[in-house]
This record gives C-alpha cells, sequence and structure tokens, in this order.
C-alpha cells in the first residue's frame, strides 16, 4: 500500500537504482533514538529502498534494523565519518546512493524523486544536495558555498553561494550539506580520505571542485535536522573537541594550497596555524583566535587508522628478509612498521599482587575498547609486560641476556627480578627496543599506572620532531640527596647506594621511575652511557630512575631533562601545571558552591572536578565521557590504587550522592539553629568550608552535630 504512494519514477528508482546510507555513531544514547526516528521516517515514506547503516562503535540495536529492513556494518569504534562514507559506498550496488547523517528525518518535503531528476537533467553533475529544517532554531539551512583561488592557486576561499536556479529548481554550487543523492561512480572515483574522522567536508568537495565534477543544490528537497546535542557528546567528541588535529590532512592531500578558508574556519598550511571555528558565520574572526599551532606530524606514517601490529626482527628474519645471524641493521634500516609510542610496563612473572594489576589494566585502559576510545587520531602505539627471571640464582647484566616474547609478554631470560637488579631489567628491556623495533617514543612505566594515553599524545605529537627524538620527560627530581646507609631506615634501605656506584653527595636532576618517557636519541644516550661503564669496569647505579638520568647526562654531558619541567608532575598538560611543573591535582568549587548556596547548582561542576582530583586518588575506571574529560583536561598518567573497580561508586553516583548529603547537611543545620544550637566546626566538610577537594571521603550521614547549650552555659 505505501508503495502505491510513490511517485512513479521514484518507484522503480527506490528498487532498482537507490540505496539510502547513514553514517550512525552509537556510542552515545540519543543517537540511536534519533537513527530509530529516522528509519521509521523514512520507511513511511519509501517502503522499499535499501538502507545501510555504517554503525561506528557497533552498539545499534540490532531488532530495529531488523524491524526496518536495514543492512547493518559495523566499523571500528571512534573511525570516523569518511571511513563510515566509504564503506557504505563499497557496500551499495546501485548507481544511485543518498548519503545522510543520523541526526536528520525524512518529512513532506523529502522528495528524493527531485534529486533524481535533477541529476538526470545534468549527466555532468556528480550529486544533487538539499536544506536542512532546524528543528532547534528554526528556518532552513542550505549550506551552499562556492569556492574560489586566489594567490596562483595558493589561497582557497569557500564563501556562502547565491544560488541561481535552474530546471526543477535546482542550481549549480560548489558544495551543500551531507544529505545528498550522488552517483555511485564520483565516490568510489573521488571518496573520503579515512584519515579525517572529522572535518572531512571540505576536502571531499574540493576534490569534486579541482576534477571538474559539478554539485547540485535544490533547496526545495528538505530533510528536518535536530541540532540538539548531549553533554556527553559536547564533552568528548571530536568534531567539538578535537577537531584541530584532521586539518592536516587536507594540506598533505593538496600540497599546492597554502590556505584554506570556510565561513566558520581557517587555516594556513604554509605557516601551520589555524583559527578557532566560530558558529556564527556573520561575523568576523576573532583575532586573539587566530595563530594557534595546527598539530603536525612529519615523519609517521599516519595512512592507517587502526593499530599496527608489533613486527620485530625475529618475524623478519623468518621471513627470510635478512640472514638469522645479522646483527648490524637497526630495526629502521629494516624497514620494519613503525610504532610512534612503545610502552614497556615492568612487571613481575609470578607475584600475585603484579598479576592481580595487569589483570586489571588488561581489563581497562589496555582493553581494546578503551583504547579505540581513547585514541582520537590514526597514531599507533603498543604495549608490552617485561618481566624477568623470578629466582635466578645469579644475577647476569644486560648484554647476557635473551628475549622471548609471548603475547604482550616479553621475558628477558637471565636478567632477575628484585628490585637491586630493576637497573639491568630495564637496560635490556632499552637494548631490545632499539635493535628490534622503530619507535619515537619509549615510555617505561611500572604496572601501578595508569596511562591516558591521548593526553600523552596531545602533549609530545605537537613537539617538533628534533625534540620529540630527543625528549626525556616525567615527574623530575632536583637536588634529591644519595642515600649511604641503608641502617637509616628499613624503608630506605633499597635506595642506599655506595660509593663506588656513585661518588656525588646529589643526584642530578632525573625523572621518577613510576613513569617517564625517553625519545629514540635519548635512549641511545643512555646505552650509551651504559656502555661506557661496562667499558671502564664500573658497575651499574642501582637506583634505576637515577641512573637513567645520570647515564643520559654524562653521555650528553648537559642535563636535557628541562621539557619535563613543562609537563608538570606526571605528564600534567602544561596549561595545568603551575611554574614550578609540580602543580597538585585539586579542585577549588565556585564560589556559589564554597558558600553553600544553591547546592543542585555544584552538583554538575563537583563531578566534573571528580573527573580531575579523585582519580588520582581511586584510579580504576570511569564511564566513558569522564575518561574523555580526564583525557583531554586532566593527568595522562596516575598512580593506581590497590583497589578494583567495584570497590567504588560510579562517579556520577558520587556526585549525586555528595550533593544529596550536602543538602541534608544544610537541612540539620537549619532544624538545629531553630533549637537554638549550632553544627560543630569540624564536621564540615572541607571543600564545603571553602577548601579544596583533593580525594576527601563523602560527607557522612550524620554530619552535622548539633550541640545545645545548656542553662549552666547560658
Amino acid at each position: 500500500m505505501l508503495s502505491s504512494l510513490l511517485p512513479s519514477s521514484l518507484a522503480f528508482l527506490a528498487e532498482s537504482d537507490l540505496t539510502i546510507g547513514i553514517k550512525h555513531t552509537s556510542a552515545y544514547g540519543f543517537r540511536r533514538e534519533q537513527l530509530d526516528r529516522l528509519l521509521r521516517s523514512i520507511r513511511r515514506r519509501y517502503a522499499t529502498a535499501e538502507v545501510i547503516v555504517a554503525d561506528d562503535g557497533c552498539k545499534a540495536d540490532r531488532t530495529a534494523a531488523r524491524t526496518h529492513n536495514v543492512t547493518l556494518v559495523c566499523t571500528e569504534a571512534g573511525s570516523g565519518l569518511s571511513l563510515g562514507r566509504n564503506t557504505i559506498v563499497r557496500r551499495a550496488s546501485t548507481e544511485f546512493v543518498l548519503l545522510l547523517d543520523d541526526d536528520v528525518v525524512f518529512s513532506e518535503a523529502t522528495d528524493l524523486a527531485a534529486l533524481h531528476d535533477a541529476l538526470v537533467r545534468d549527466p555532468g553533475a556528480a550529486l544533487a544536495g538539499g536544506c536542512y529544517d532546524d528543528l532547534v532554531r528554526g528556518g532552513a539551512d542550505c549550506f551552499n558555498l562556492a569556492f574560489s583561488v586566489t594567490g596562483g592557486g595558493t589561497a582557497v576561499a569557500a564563501r556562502f553561494a547565491t544560488l541561481q536556479a535552474q530546471g526543477g529548481g535546482c542550481g549549480v554550487v560548489d558544495a551543500t550539506h551531507n544529505f545528498f543523492l550522488a552517483r555511485r561512480s564520483a565516490l568510489v572515483q573521488h571518496g573520503w580520505d579515512a584519515r579525517q574522522r572529522v572535518m572531512e567536508h571540505e576536502t571531499f568537495f574540493y576534490a569534486l571542485w579541482l576534477h571538474g565534477q559539478r554539485v547540485l543544490a535544490c533547496p526545495a528537497v528538505r530533510v528536518q535536522h535536530n541540532t540538539s546535542r548531549s553533554l556527553a557528546y559536547v564533552s568528548s567528541s571530536l568534531r567539538f573537541g578535537r577537531m584541530a588535529y584532521f586539518l592536516q590532512y587536507l594540506c598533505k592531500d593538496f600540497p599546492e594550497v597554502a590556505s584554506f578558508a570556510t565561513p566558520f574556519i581557517r587555516w594556513d598550511c604554509a605557516t601551520r596555524t589555524y583559527c578557532e571555528p566560530t558558529f556564527n558565520a556573520r561575523f568576523p574572526y576573532n583575532a586573539p583566535e587566530c595563530g594557534k599551532a595546527m598539530p603536525w606530524w612529519e615523519d609517521e606514517d599516519d595512512r592507517s587508522a587502526v593499530e599496527l601490529p608489533l613486527v620485530t626482527r625475529a618475524h623478519v628474519e623468518a621471513w627470510g628478509a635478512v640472514d638469522a645471524g645479522s646483527a648490524s641493521p637497526t630495526a629502521r634500516e629494516l624497514g620494519l612498521p613503525r610504532v610512534p609510542l612503545l610502552m614497556m610496563i615492568m612487571t613481575h612473572p609470578t607475584s600475585a599482587a603484579s598479576r592481580a594489576r595487569r589483570t586489571h589494566q588488561r581489563a581497562t585502559w589496555l582493553s581494546k575498547e578503551w583504547r579505540q576510545r581513547d585514541r582520537p587520531w590514526p597514531v599507533p602505539w603498543r604495549y608490552l609486560y617485561v618481566m624477568g627471571e623470578d629466582g635466578s640464582p645469579t644475577p647476569r647484566v644486560s648484554p647476557s641476556s635473551t628475549t622471548a616474547i609471548s603475547g604482550d609478554s616479553l621475558r628477558l631470560l637471565g636478567t632477575a627480578e628484585g628490585y637491586r637488579n630493576l637497573v639491568h631489567k630495564v637496560v635490556a628491556a632499552m637494548r631490545w627496543a632499539a635493535t628490534e623495533v622503530d619507535f619515537d617514543v619509549l615510555l617505561k612505566a611500572d604496572d601501578d599506572v595508569v596511562v591516558h594515553v591521548s593526553s600523552l599524545y596531545d602533549w609530545v605529537w605537537r613537539l617538533p620532531p628534533q625534540r620529540r627524538h630527543a625528549l626525556y620527560a616525567g615527574y623530575v627530581w632536583r637536588g634529591k640527596p644519595v642515600v649511604r646507609s641503608d641502617k637509616l631506615s628499613q624503608s630506605w634501605g633499597r635506595w642506599a647506594v655506595p660509593y663506588e656506584q656513585y661518588g656525588e653527595p646529589t643526584y642530578p636532576p632525573y625523572a621518577d621511575g613510576s613513569a617517564y618517557a625517553l625519545g629514540r636519541d635519548a635512549v641511545a644516550l643512555v646505552l650509551q652511557g651504559v656502555t661506557e661503564r661496562e667499558r671502564a669496569g664500573a658497575p651499574l647505579l642501582e637506583v634505576e630512575d637515577a641512573f637513567v638520568g645520570t647515564a643520559e647526562a654524562a653521555a650528553k654531558a648537559a642535563n636535557r631533562i628541562t621539557p619535563a619541567d613543562k609537563v608538570g608532575k606526571l605528564f600534567v598538560p602544561p596549561a595545568s601545571a603551575g611554574d614550578n611543573g609540580s602543580a597538585p591535582l585539586s579542585f577549588t568549587p565556585p564560589a556559589h558552591c564554597a558558600k553553600k548556596r544553591r547546592p543542585k547548582r555544584c552538583a554538575y561542576e563537583l563531578r566534573r572536578s571528580w573527573c580531575v582530583s579523585l582519580v588520582a586518588l581511586y584510579g580504576s575506571t570511569a564511564e566513558s565521557w569522564f575518561h574523555k574529560g580526564i583525557t583531554s583536561r586532566g593527568t595522562s598518567i596516575i598512580k593506581q590504587e590497590e583497589r578494583t573497580a567495584a570497590a567504588w561508586p560510579r562517579w556520577r553516583t558520587r556526585g549525586e550522592q555528595e550533593s544529596q548529603r550536602l543538602e541534608a547537611y544544610q537541612r540539620q543545620r537549619s532544624r538545629c539553629k531553630r533549637a537554638g544550637g549550632e553544627c560543630a566546626r569540624e564536621a564540615l566538610p572541607a571543600w564545603a568550608a571553602g577548601g579544596k577537594l583533593v580525594g576527601k571521603p563523602l560527607l557522612p550521614q550524620g554530619a552535622c552535630k548539633c550541640s545545645v547549650p545548656t542553662e549552666r552555659e547560658l
């Protein structure tokens, strides 16, 4: 019956020549609801059209997909818009493909026959787009742009175009909304750059314009667009927080372009700077927002949006690329796949505590789901657990150690476990990495830390390549005295150093051993210092983190740990660190919260503060958008407590509990004052009294201890 309502031209098109492709992000609940509304609106008007949904994250409702007769294609979580649209085009087999996002709804004005007729009239047109009816702000939104080139073809500008309507009410433009009917052959020939997870719109339409593919705009064909966004989406979406990372790909795809400007954002490929986007195109660019450094990666192979496998010399030898006995070529000379960030986590092979930590890490920030969600751009990274031999009779130094890889573990055969042998273990791991893996940055960490990789990327990959390769960063110890006697205290015993190992009274500045990062050139300097000590017959300093600093300083004849001062304690981003680089993780509530006014207004702000403060103490897991909040605003490496995730309430629940208990406390205080008494001052929560929240316990239920003065006291 529904098919009888279709126009005659579209009835044939819907059955044989049309595929509707929807790019969907199922990580957010409101997006799944929008997809269901869109599918229902499609089936009400076009019951027989083939529909393909590219689901970013694979969390879409499969029952709804079966109900609406939809082909659901899963893509990697966080893979972005370009990869999803390319997937739809590859799966489609019809002549025409309608592409749109999941936040629109078909209406009576959605006449796909008009788009099809426009393409039939103009055989040289690649696609025909429509307009949006904004459901939030109201009115029609026709995103029609025209490209212009100046400066000998190096300066490109995209400005709003005045539509010159032709036959059927459609006109020629250079770019339109992400709601268009296109010839599949044109999309196959001029697809999207899969590296551009967002900011792909300008690159796609500029490529069509360069190749002479005409774009039509039909303002009479419209869909309803819902521009409302949830707080979780705004807090964690690449479009709102990290779009600048993907501007570089237009410059790389079109090397002749020196600058590119749109009504909303402008970037300069020559100077690698950009202006912050302005979402009201009728106002000019705000000068203080311009001149920001554009993230740019010089030398890594950034064509892949998935993680590269860790291929070592052993794999190359097994493939017959080099002789098995050859030890001369380096990993770079062998042409091994690059691993820009290699994390080597020191752990104990048999300790029950270490096994529990590894299990916890593999289930949280090392799991595939977390790694896909935490990686905002296509730079692969790998981790390895480094283990020695438990109970080796004689500690053997790193040069005689052999290695064995099993899964995500690297076994150093011949290197004993124990704190006194940790330096040999770390040196052996560095030697293995320097010869077997082509890396840019090596991160050494203990098994009781949590690494927020996206924050680490955010800081490290903004550095120029030379500075990144010479990086030595971490929490800096300066002027730390050398402990000489293990009889001073039992806790200082393992840090005691004899004079033959190190004769100076204090250590040079060095990075704390819980986690520090070394560029590949810095690793070479450390290994050079080890070689010099071995040639001189001098023992290695058994305090591992101090030895790395002394070896690197001795080999360079100058201390190179200064970049760590700008990072702060445990890789706090520069904007969050104090002048001395050791700003504590703390939070001062807003004035209205400190004055105990309007507690409901404080709840959200306090929950956001716990993303930064409480996670430093409790350390385990958080909800996805809180995890994003931590990685984008807080620390990148934090100490992990010996607790499981189930031992603590979820962060949002904790915020609600605190807000409710504060309200209960205020009610108790009011009743106490009416009775002529007052609450004990020490019962106030620290932050409610104007202090800082640094992992403070929840306010107890009976916090207000009402003390009513007796007649004798009066």
